[in-house]
């Protein structure tokens, strides 16, 4: 999908000549997107063997957007504030007396944009900063102590992402859109068994929206 976002967009580029004013102003919308959420829990102490596991899982999400462009000859660049609704989790069992929970319930983003108009077509390359509503709990049925009841990961992080967008009439577009959102990593300590977990989000979306331009 990203491979053919970035050839749908060099096509796009080649074909016309620049029209970067017709993105100028304000613009609202929503779409929706295939997300991936990933987590992976890390244990620093060798209190379960010293490894890494890691957890996925996939939905289709919905979002909203609210964004503001300006344009320079063909270069548009702007600012984009989004909010996704997740609701996604992993329950997993390990050696039959552990119970691990992992779940994401939204994403905000606030994004610069920065893009080449070509015609009605918009390639661009967004960044900025990100959080994900997230929250973790290890549970051990034989060994409580060595347990982490439900803790969150509140760390603000990182959203990269490209898409292409086109014009169609005079205030509709539609995009195509990939995006990436990396929280730092949270540790978390047991001061029962003096024991540290280090656990790492991520949330991937390919997606599709539309947006209203005032």
């Amino acid at each position: 999908m990203k491979k053919a976002l970035l050839i749908a967009g060099s096509l796009a580029l080649g074909s016309q000549a620049a029209l970067a004013g017709e993105w100028d102003g304000f613009y609202v919308g929503g779409g929706i997107a295939q997300t991936e959420y990933t987590n992976s829990y890390t244990d620093r102490d060798y209190d379960w063997f010293g490894g890494t596991l890691e957890e996925s899982t996939t939905r289709v999400t919905p979002s909203v957007h609210v964004g503001y462009n300006m344009s320079n000859e063909n270069v548009v660049f702007g600012i984009e504030a989004d909010y996704r609704q997740a609701n996604m989790r992993t329950d997993t069992y390990y050696s039959f007396d552990v119970f691990k929970q992992d779940q994401f319930d939204s994403s905000m983003s606030a994004r610069l944009r920065l893009g080449i108009a070509s015609g009605n077509t918009l390639v661009y390359a967004t960044a900025g900063v990100a959080q994900m509503e997230t929250e973790h709990q290890w549970i051990e049925d034989d060994d409580v102590p060595d347990s982490w009841p439900a803790f969150e990961n509140d760390k603000t992080g990182q959203a990269i992402g490209f898409g292409i967008e086109r014009m169609i009439g005079d205030a509709l577009s539609i995009r195509g859109e990939w995006q990436r959102i990396n929280l730092p990593h949270v540790t978390e300590f047991n001061i029962m068994t003096q024991h540290r977990f280090q656990v790492d989000d991520t949330s991937e979306t390919v997606g599709i929206g539309a947006s209203f331009h005032f």
